[in-house]
């Protein structure tokens, strides 16, 4: 159950340490923090498995952090159907940074509106 929980959220196991035992985890991260994270995580599969099979590797994660998005209310299922498209079916590896990053900025925009 903690592995399909940590799908578009690589930090969930860190949080449920902490939940578990105060101080031995992590806080689950801000929208800055986790835009962060993702990107790492994004390179890191590049660095790993080459930038070709890699970006392919990594369209999975962006297709759960996507739905984790749309779960936690920064997304619609219209606008994230877009983003998706953008994401996922680019294979050039600085142009899906790129788009990741104004992903994030569309949800901290919609973060600070609430």
């Amino acid at each position: 159950m903690i592995g399909r929980a940590c799908y578009g959220r690589p930090w969930w196991a860190g949080v449920l340490a902490s939940k578990l035992d105060s101080g031995s985890g992590a806080a689950e991260p801000d929208l800055r923090r986790e835009y962060e994270i993702v990107s790492e995580q994004h390179w890191e599969m590049l660095s790993l498995y080459g930038h070709e099979h890699g970006n392919r590797v990594a369209r999975k994660h962006l297709g759960w952090t996507l739905n984790r998005l749309v779960q936690r209310g920064f997304l619609d299922a219209e606008a994230a159907a877009s983003w998706r498209t953008r994401l996922l079916s680019d294979n050039h590896n600085a142009r899906v940074f790129k788009t990741l990053g104004e992903l994030y900025v569309v949800a901290a925009e919609l973060e600070q509106a609430a």
